[in-house]
């Protein structure tokens, strides 16, 4: 019988009948290789109990009340069939210390089958081969403990219990499909177990309330997208005390007023996760991992008052992601080790009902390393209650419509700015600062490093960044969909990305040195730009990358050993302008995909190139040449260790007198409109 055909049956069969006389003579020869288990055993034919009658026909010692119940002991039942079923009795009984070699092969038929029962009591038995180990439906005040288990498709199937016990069980094989299956049940305690499965969720709680699930060892081994512990439907459930090891998460959770406590969960990808659940209280767990989210709450249209509290979380791309949900309240958490502590996001699916969180509040957190992140979209977005966060041992500050101020960046280890205008951040040495639907915002004289972004600017007009230090971050200066910054005589360097321009206007970058990041300086959509008189090299991919960027000067600017291109322009790029510059020992120090894109200015002023042989012009491609190239003095090769100084451009430049003469013009007239920039944006003090 092919076991995947086993699953199309429901949970609840018709109890089975058959001739006992007739099956024991299918008895197979105990289990071989376990002499220890089956010495004291009575060989017993499969037995059916169908009423209270049948305990004293059948001569099953005890009276049938909780002191002295009927008691089936000591008994080794091995034959393809359900082993003991009992159905549609009120006595007390107990099967105990019994060795099962049985089961039916169809979904529901347990070695033990138990319908409509109370009070029952499966204690220590030993369930060694078959399918399914023990199936009870439409039952009360039963305890199932003790019993060790080693069938390969399920160890306790459970429907409409009510008031029972599962505990100190024990799975001794190294694989069951299906350990434990509960569904539509009341007030079922699962205690001290220890279970694993490598195919599926170790236990699945569906439509059941006030169930607890404590002190249990769950593992989830396999490389399969699913959990240790699903709920799913119902209310009122505890899950606490337990060690939750594997699993692509380790609980999920799609239920309502759910309580998950001081549990110890280490996932192969993702912590807690709760799908559309009100009211849960998530609190006192520690939960390490690899990758994917510490605890994640997404709505899908609700997710409301939900509590995360006390936890202890470290190791994950992200530690808390809250995703449309609405008056959750996270605090006291302390995350470390995350590359983000704490991002708020609109619900991530299609499918799902629009809209980001609403009325949170983020309080009195301990962030190590990663901070609080936002992807949110309109400035209503951004209404939380975030206060007493801190962040490597700074203040994490939040500042909501906040106008004409100065914070010193001394006390803080991350600074958040949302609409607010003429806000000064000066001094400090922060991770991560944050400019968010401002405008006129300035940041100047602070380092930043260790980030993801290390300083973020969206939907922000007219801020601007000076003397700032960006390194080793994703991303040194991130400006998306901002018009007219400008990022003045920093020092970007050891970045993925240097500065990264996206879908903004008329950003401003000058006299600064971007140097040994992976990408220098990455522009997509960012037309009419300026990027002038910087120092840009030892960059490992390259310097400068035009996407999608039209009538963009990039000019007077020293770009030199970068290990691949000293300057590309892709093929969407065009209008734009690369004169003046020093290109020198990158593998190819310009390639250029575009159309109509200029590399000298008329009367004799063009670039200045490392590999220029004197000829005419300096060809770059078939459609683009410089006409007017100088020489760049020598220097070493890309392939030869330089010393990481400065590039100045007495260094590298070589003119002719008429070339300096015009250089000097042009430079003048662009240093008077940046110094008058400058002065009305009253950074000149």
């Amino acid at each position: 019988m092919v076991v995947s055909l086993l699953l199309i049956f429901p949970l609840s069969q018709p109890l089975l009948k058959f001739n006992a006389k007739e099956a024991i003579t299918t008895i197979s020869t105990p289990h071989e290789s376990s002499p220890q288990f089956i010495k004291s055993y009575s060989v017993h034919e499969p037995i059916i109990i169908t009423s209270d009658s049948d305990f004293e026909t059948q001569g099953w010692p005890g009276a049938g009340t909780e002191g002295t119940p009927y008691v089936l002991e000591n008994l080794n039942i091995s034959a393809p069939v359900i082993g003991i079923q009992i159905a549609n009795t009120t006595k007390h009984f107990v099967i105990r210390n019994c060795w099962f070699s049985t089961g039916g092969t169809y979904w529901g038929e347990g070695s033990i089958t138990l319908t409509n029962v109370i009070s029952a009591r499966i204690e220590d038995n030993h369930f060694a081969k078959g399918y399914f180990a023990i199936c009870v439906f439409d039952s009360s005040g039963s305890s199932i403990t003790g019993n060790t288990i080693s069938t390969s498709v399920l160890g306790l199937l459970a429907n409409n219990l009510n008031s029972t016990i599962f505990a100190n069980n024990v799975q001794i094989s190294d694989e069951i499909r299906y350990p434990v299956r509960i569904q539509g049940s009341n007030k079922v305690v699962l205690r001290n177990n220890t279970f694993s499965s490598k195919s599926n969720e170790v236990v699945r709680l569906t439509l059941s309330i006030d169930c607890v699930i404590e002190d249990n060892d769950l593992r989830n081994l396999g490389d399969v997208f699913d959990s240790i512990l699903e709920i799913r439907g119902g209310s009122n459930n505890l899950v606490t005390n337990n060690t939750l090891y594997g699993g692509w998460q380790s609980i999920r959770v799609r239920s309502n007023d759910v309580t998950i406590s001081d549990n110890v969960i280490t996932p192969f990808f993702s912590g807690i996760d709760l799908q559309s659940s009100n009211r849960s209280i998530i609190e006192s767990n520690t939960i390490t991992g690899f990758e994917g989210t510490g605890i994640g709450i997404e709505s899908r249209g609700r997710g409301e008052d939900s509590l995360i509290r006390g936890n202890e979380i470290h190791n994950f791309e992200t530690g808390i992601q809250l995703q449309g949900v609405i008056r959750n309240v996270v605090s006291d958490n302390y995350v470390y080790d995350c590359v983000t502590g704490l991002g708020l996001e609109e619900a991530p699916r299609l499918e799902d009902a629009e809209g980001a969180p609403v009325e949170c509040v983020i309080a009195n957190n301990t962030f190590v390393d990663g901070g609080l992140v936002f992807a949110l979209y309109y400035p209503s977005d951004f209404e939380h209650e975030i206060q007493g966060n801190t962040i490597n041992g700074g203040l994490l500050g939040y500042f909501f419509n906040l106008s004409s101020q100065t914070i010193d960046g001394r006390n803080y280890g991350q600074i958040i700015l949302v609409s607010c205008t003429d806000v000064l951040i000066e001094n400090g040495e922060l991770r991560e600062i944050s400019l968010i639907f401002s405008d006129g915002c300035e940041v100047r004289n602070v380092s930043i490093s260790q980030s993801m972004r290390g300083i973020y600017i969206l939907q922000s007009t007219n801020c601007l960044l000076s003397n700032i230090e960006s390194m080793n971050n994703g991303i040194g200066v991130f400006i998306e969909q901002s018009d007219s910054c400008f990022v003045y005589r920093s020092r970007i360097h050891g970045n993925h990305y240097g500065i990264y321009i996206h879908n903004s206007l008329s950003s401003i970058v000058y006299g600064s040195e971007i140097y040994q990041n992976k990408n220098g300086l990455f522009l997509i959509g960012a037309h009419s730009s300026t990027i002038e008189s910087n120092s840009i090299h030892t960059n490992s991919l390259g310097g400068i990358f035009l996407f999608r960027t039209n009538d963009t000067l990039v000019g007077n600017n020293d770009i030199i050993h970068n290990v691949d291109y000293g300057i590309y322009i892709n093929g969407q790029s065009s209008g734009n302008s690369i004169v003046f510059n020093r290109f020198g020992w990158n593998y190819v120090n310009a390639m250029c995909l575009g159309i109509e894109n200029i590399w000298n200015y008329e009367y004799g002023l063009g670039n200045s190139w490392s590999d220029y042989s004197n000829t005419t012009t300096y060809v770059i491609d078939e459609d683009d040449e410089d006409r007017f190239p100088s020489l760049l003095g020598d220097g070493p090769g890309i392939s030869q260790p330089i010393e990481q100084t400065n590039s100045t451009v007495n260094d590298l430049l070589s003119l002719t007198p008429l070339q300096y003469a015009i250089a000097s013009v042009m430079i003048g007239c662009v240093l008077v409109m940046v110094i008058a920039n400058l002065i009305w944006r009253k950074i000149l003090k």
